[in-house]
């Protein structure tokens, strides 16, 4: 059994088992919360992105999201360090999320922060998209610079890493 399935599985009991209870109200409401939870859950994991700037230009990054809602990537771009963030549901199917990371200047010391803010849709198990912002900020987070980045991802899997 595929651990999604599993994870389906488990949360459709933890319904059963609480309107079993004889809690008419909080039985009404585990098998909403469950699929809202095993929604959620479709982001986990690691994903290759390819993300295009609205420059022209474009790297490769790997994000990987965590059920406690951090996020953490590393990118072919710029970045000597790796980004955090956290990311949330935002509806059926979507997600939002936000990182940050250093911005080194030619001598090797930081001169800002670099955030991404980005709206992302799944559109299959393995597919996942999205529009957002890249803002270069300096270390008292006033903005330098600002500008779209589209983003489009495929799941990582034991099948293919």
């Amino acid at each position: 059994m595929s651990h999604s399935a599993e994870r389906r599985k488990l949360l459709r009991g933890a319904g059963v088992v609480t309107a079993a209870g004889g809690f008419a109200l909080a039985g009404a409401a585990a098998p909403a919360a469950a699929q809202d939870e095993e929604s959620a859950s479709l982001i986990l994991g690691t994903w290759h992105a390819r993300l295009e700037r609205g420059d022209g230009g474009s790297e490769h990054a790997l994000f990987t999201f965590h059920a406690d809602h951090r996020v953490y990537a590393v990118s072919t771009g710029g970045a000597r360090t790796g980004s955090i963030g956290n990311w949330r549901r935002s509806g059926d199917g979507s997600f939002r999320f936000g990182i940050r990371h250093f911005h080194f200047g030619e001598d090797g010391q930081p001169v800002g922060f670099v955030i991404g803010t980005q709206t992302l849709r799944l559109e299959t198990p393995e597919r996942l998209t999205g529009t957002g912002t890249g803002r270069l900020v300096d270390l008292d987070d006033r903005q330098l610079f600002s500008g779209p980045v589209t983003f489009s991802a495929r799941r990582f899997t034991l099948d293919r890493p």
